[in-house]
């Protein structure tokens, strides 16, 4: 019986805790959110090492990809510096032109995705990735002059938060997981700023940092 009401008087310490302090062993997991929103038009961004370790890797086959999305690091992954290169490109409007017209419904029901070459495929995959393609190729003429490059320091990121009780959320109903979401945020003049959410999960344990 003491066990147990140790036990118990140890559990209601912890939790009263939750409210003013961390928990020494507040798991914690980083995402980076690249916002286009307020951009105005699309830009493009050459792969960056460091961005293969997200669990959705952001890095694309073809060196480029279109500047958005989300990029989410578990700890053991998290790297201590990302250079993120991004330029200028078109209008998404404008950047159909490298996917064709895409699929057509014959009488059957079948569907055929036509690209922008004319070539016909018979599912949206191929037909998406030779787009990918072809937009990855014009991505690639741009100037040097068109690119800018912006750091960031993922591990430093993090530890500014250690020890720091989150401002949203419960600690009780999200098992003490935490998560710390940095954006950045694409102006229309192509400078990026910045916005950080700390913040208990909703669900879920998490990952120890």
């Amino acid at each position: 019986m003491n066990k147990q009401i140790g036990l118990s008087l140890g559990t209601t310490l912890l939790l009263g805790l939750g409210g003013c302090a961390s928990y020494p062993l507040v798991p914690t997991k980083l995402i980076v959110d690249f916002d286009n929103s307020k951009a105005g038009t699309l830009y493009a961004m050459k792969n960056s090492a460091g961005l293969e370790n997200c669990m959705n890797n952001r890095n694309n086959p073809n060196g480029y990809s279109i500047y958005g999305g989300h990029c989410t690091f578990q700890p053991k992954d998290v790297p201590e510096k990302v250079v993120i290169e991004y330029a200028r490109f078109m209008s998404s409007q404008e950047s159909k032109k490298f996917y064709g017209k895409g699929p057509v419904t014959n009488a059957s029901g079948v569907k055929t995705y036509y690209g922008a070459d004319g070539q016909a495929y018979s599912d949206r995959i191929s037909y998406s990735e030779a787009g990918n393609k072809k937009q990855g190729q014009a991505i690639a003429q741009l100037p040097p002059s068109a690119w800018r490059t912006f750091t960031i320091y993922p591990k430093q990121l993090l530890k500014k938060y250690q020890g720091v009780t989150p401002e949203y959320g419960s600690a009780i109903t999200s098992s003490f997981a935490k998560k710390l979401v940095y954006q950045l945020i694409m102006q229309p003049d192509s400078t990026i700023k910045t916005e950080e959410t700390y913040s208990y999960e909703s669900s879920g344990e998490g990952w120890r940092n």
